[in-house]
């Protein structure tokens, strides 16, 4: 019996477990690690997406060009997750678009035209400002800073 045996009360005892114990305890650890480990949700909620409506304040940069002031009205859309948003409202050709809340944080605009263009969007929230990042044609530009207008 060797090093896995005992002497309890003077009687030689086998301490190995048979291999079904050691297979159910595995089992289980990992169902218990596997629920640990769904405990935070990164799905977004009707809170997250409250936080995004409203009128907001900016400065929008391309590549080369200056910071100029910039407007954006997210609205809410028709689902229960999405958005309808006029991009650029003080720039000659503003554009209302759709985007969805696909992280707490962060509204994806698929491809559409802005400002007579293809182009794809996003919105991030960091707090109470807001980031807006617009790419079309290779070209990313971006505005950040952007505040609720009261």
């Amino acid at each position: 019996m060797g090093m896995a045996a005992l002497q309890l009360n003077h009687h030689l005892v086998d301490a190995r477990l048979p291999r079904r114990y050691y297979l159910v305890a595995l089992a289980l650890v990992a169902l218990f690690l596997a629920s640990c480990g769904g405990d935070e949700s990164t799905e977004p909620t009707s809170a997250d997406r409250d936080k995004f409506v409203g009128t907001w304040a900016g400065s929008y940069r391309c590549p080369g060009g200056a910071p100029l002031p910039d407007t954006l009205v997210v609205n809410l859309g028709g689902g229960a997750l999405d958005f309808s948003i006029i991009i650029h409202v003080g720039f000659a050709n503003p554009d209302t678009v759709s985007g969805d809340l696909t992280e707490p944080n962060l509204i994806r605009i698929p491809q559409q035209s802005m400002g007579g263009a293809p182009g794809t969007a996003q919105i991030t929230s960091a707090g109470a400002l807001l980031s807006y990042s617009q790419t079309g044609f290779g070209i990313t530009c971006g505005g950040t800073n952007y505040a609720r207008v009261p």
